[in-house]
């Protein structure tokens, strides 16, 4: 695995299993060989600028500031050969940010840059324990993992997110690595296509949205299991309802979803919000009456037992399996807010059909 190290005076390349060893350079040097150009800016941060397209693990680290340009090349992990076995490289991610770190991504090639991953991967594309602004380029994988993984503070301003996995959502905002940290989601731009959910929001984690145009196939644009607030942008499901709030019946006050002034678009027949209770594992749109309150927020309310509910007809998600970085519900807890104040609605109507 080839890392490029944003020290404060050097980045170090290592490629292990005795085939060659590098030493250190100044990270105002060209890294030979990296296709990657790095230049000290008078703040002292730094502008990494793609030349070419690219195999690599970048590693941005703790007190480190930096813009990457992927000026229209490729960016792709690298697998890193191990002594104990070669034959089988050990994977990573192409973009990793460090706690303490802040990375912003742009492409000056007016969006043809690609960050991306190999086949034989087993993480994210991209994992954020920092601080993370993307405001172009495309971002995709056709595997199993999420093209990113937040677990600190990221804000999308634009561009392309593609996942193409029937199992694992397209980007997961998780709380995972460090429980003291509060995962901070803000999207306000971009374009998010995917077969499986389009945003997983996990418990203890926190997602706005004002702004983009989410598109799941056969799961949720959004799937909230924490605090979300849905302001604006476009959240739409080919095949089942725009979003889904998942609530656990045993605990109250942990969760909450706001929607208002967005558009949502559900399969016809389909409910554009669907409610599920992960503490009876079952769908419980029905037996749920929703109302308004004076903020705009919903108040769902369990409905009498003298109440007759019918069947909501949904398309079952698939489970995801992905120990690492999918959204593997028996790893996580979900909580959610029953009987409070925890919607908000669209301008339109929260539950329609098309």
């Amino acid at each position: 695995m080839k890392k490029i190290k944003l020290l404060a005076f050097a980045f170090v390349a290592f490629l292990f299993a005795g085939i060659m060893s590098v030493s250190a350079i100044h990270i105002d040097e060209l890294y030979d060989g990296s296709n990657l150009k790095a230049e000290k800016q008078d703040d002292g941060s730094y502008l990494l600028t793609l030349t070419g397209d690219a195999a690599l693990d970048l590693i941005i680290q703790n007190g480190e500031v930096a813009t990457l340009d992927l000026n229209g090349h490729t960016l792709t992990n690298y697998l890193q050969p191990t002594p104990a076995d070669p034959k089988h490289p050990a994977p990573c991610e192409a973009i990793k940010v460090e706690n303490g770190a802040t990375l912003t991504i742009i492409d000056s090639s007016n969006g043809k840059g690609v960050v991306t991953q190999v086949k034989e991967s087993s993480y994210s594309v991209i994992t954020n324990l920092g601080t993370l602004n993307i405001k172009a380029g495309t971002f995709k994988t056709d595997l199993d993992f999420y093209v990113i993984r937040n677990e600190a503070n990221m804000t999308i301003f634009g561009g392309n997110f593609i996942s193409t996995s029937n199992k694992t959502s397209l980007v997961g905002n998780i709380q995972y690595e460090d429980k003291n940290v509060t995962p901070r989601l803000t999207v306000s731009g971009g374009n998010f296509e995917a077969n499986q959910n389009a945003l997983k929001n996990y418990e203890n984690s926190i997602v706005n949205i004002t702004g983009g145009e989410f598109t799941s196939k056969d799961a949720f644009a959004l799937d909230n299991s924490g605090y979300a607030s849905v302001t604006g942008g476009e959240l739409t499901s080919v095949n089942n309802s725009a979003i889904r709030f998942q609530i656990d019946s045993t605990k109250d006050n942990e969760s909450s979803l706001k929607i208002n002034g967005a558009t949502l678009n559900s399969k016809e027949g389909i409910s554009d919000l669907t409610i599920y209770d992960n503490a009876l594992d079952e769908d419980v749109t029905n037996d749920y009456n929703v109302n308004l309150d004076d903020q705009g927020n919903v108040v769902i309310e369990e409905k009498q037992e003298d109440v007759t509910t019918g069947v909501v007809t949904t398309t079952t998600q698939a489970v995801e399996e992905n120990p690492n970085t999918a959204d593997n519900v028996g790893l996580y807890v979900i909580l959610a807010l029953v009987g409070l104040g925890v919607v908000g609605i669209t301008t339109k109507s929260l539950i329609k059909h098309h």
